[in-house]
């Protein structure tokens, strides 16, 4: 596995992070993902031992628009990653408020 950071200089607020990252991947960054949902592999230095890597398919979540805000997305991600009796204690809460 690849990580790096997507670094933005200043203020932090509001950051757009799915088009930070369609950029840093069209860029072709350490960690970049390639356009068909698999990951991209960069060469490592020569004096970090690395292991051969993988493809990876990514799984398949609930579609997100690319205007809508993080904190959607990020409601969106959990509610499908919730079991049953969360998600029916969450909508409860919702109609609630």
């Amino acid at each position: 596995m690849v990580e790096d950071q997507l670094i933005k200089d200043g203020m932090q607020i509001g950051r757009d992070y799915n088009r930070e990252a369609e950029d840093y991947n069209r860029k072709g960054g350490v960690a970049a993902i390639a356009a068909a949902g698999t990951v991209a592999v960069a060469t490592a230095p020569a004096a970090v031992a690395t292991t051969a890597a993988q493809p990876t398919t990514l799984p398949a979540e609930a579609p997100v628009a690319a205007s809508d805000n993080t904190a959607e997305e990020m409601l969106i991600f959990w509610y499908n990653k919730a079991d049953a009796e969360t998600k029916a204690r969450f909508k409860e809460y919702v109609s609630k408020n």
